[in-house]
């Protein structure tokens, strides 16, 4: 019996263009007419370029042109996978900047491994930021139970409308 080879096409390389640049909405970067790529780290991650002297983020454009509409003024883009350099279209989506802070991982200097989770002398307290403002939550003799505690709370904050990830990845 023979192999069939299996032949895997790669999706069509979509890519928007304006009177100045291309927008190359599925790879997530821009370049000019001529085609030299666009864009620098801006020292926070970003990938931004210069047009006229004005700084642009490029993952603002790309969302921008691959959907054709322009984001309010109270929204961000957030990126899906937390890589602020991964500027494809398929990464990108439409935010609030409360949802994009919940979406983040933990901060670089957590202690406890757990997001919403501190060490409180020698016990465990569980805060959560509720519309801009840090609420406490209780303080815990173990860290399992200030997780479980943090997973119900956001559970019951999703549940009266917020966007909070209810599953954070444990240490433990």
């Amino acid at each position: 019996m023979s192999k069939i080879p299996i032949v895997i096409k790669p999706k069509p390389l979509i890519t928007v263009t304006d009177d100045y640049y291309n927008y190359h909405i599925t790879l997530g970067y821009i370049t000019t007419l001529g085609g030299k790529r666009l864009g620098f780290n801006s020292g926070n991650g970003y990938v931004q370029y210069r047009d006229h002297g004005k700084k642009y983020y490029v993952h603002r454009k790309i969302f921008e042109m691959g959907t054709g509409l322009k984001i309010p003024q109270d929204m961000v883009i957030a990126h899906k996978n937390g890589d602020s350099s991964d500027n494809r279209f398929k990464n990108l989506h439409l935010s609030t900047n409360q949802q994009n802070g919940q979406e983040r991982g933990k901060n670089k200097n957590n202690t406890s491994g757990e997001k919403n989770v501190y060490p409180f002398g020698n016990k465990w307290q569980v805060q959560i930021k509720v519309d801009g403002k840090t609420e406490y939550f209780g303080t815990y003799e173990n860290i399992d139970d200030a997780v479980i505690v943090r997973n119900k709370t956001i559970e019951s904050l999703n549940k009266l409308g917020h966007r909070y990830i209810s599953e954070y990845p444990s240490i433990i």
